[in-house]
């Protein structure tokens, strides 16, 4: 993570969710996070695809958009400075929607097993995510794949 990121710790870090954490909570998150640029138009993941890490934007702006039958999509939700990107792997369920930029920014990231370890670990940050992701989740209301589990890339 860049030094001005780790210099702010208990200060603001510019994404309300991690902000909005207990000092020790959001800590050990930012020692884990790395920064990222995202320009107009990145695609973070598509419907179906393997989640393999969450984004935290602090600036920019990412939509999720899910493709129509005749070819066109529609906007789902808008996540920037106030939540993250990527919770269909922390609430279960498929992915329905696309995952891009929509305003150029920058992001805080986290690859996926290390966010789930980080859930793991308790404190108040796995509730505090779930009750604030839930309602814009990107989830797909289908039941979960066969296998019950989450797969990440590192494991």
């Amino acid at each position: 993570m860049s030094a001005d990121v780790a210099r702010r710790g208990a200060d603001r870090v510019g994404n309300r969710l991690l902000d909005g954490l207990p000092a020790p909570d959001k800590d050990r998150l930012l020692a884990r996070l790395t920064p990222v640029f995202l320009n107009i138009k990145t695609v973070l993941f598509e419907p179906g695809q393997l989640v393999d890490a969450v984004y935290f934007p602090l600036d920019g702006v990412v939509s999720l958009v899910t493709p129509l039958e005749d070819g066109a999509i529609v906007e789902v939700a808008t996540v920037g400075n106030e939540g993250l990107v990527g919770v269909p792997l922390v609430l279960g369920g498929s992915l329905a929607v696309r995952a891009i930029s929509q305003v150029a920014g920058r992001c805080l990231t986290m690859e996926a097993g290390v966010f789930l370890a980080e859930l793991a670990k308790g404190g108040r940050w796995p509730d505090w995510c779930s009750a604030t992701c839930r309602p814009c989740s990107g989830r797909s209301h289908r039941p979960p794949p066969a296998t019950g589990s989450i797969r990440t890339r590192s494991g």
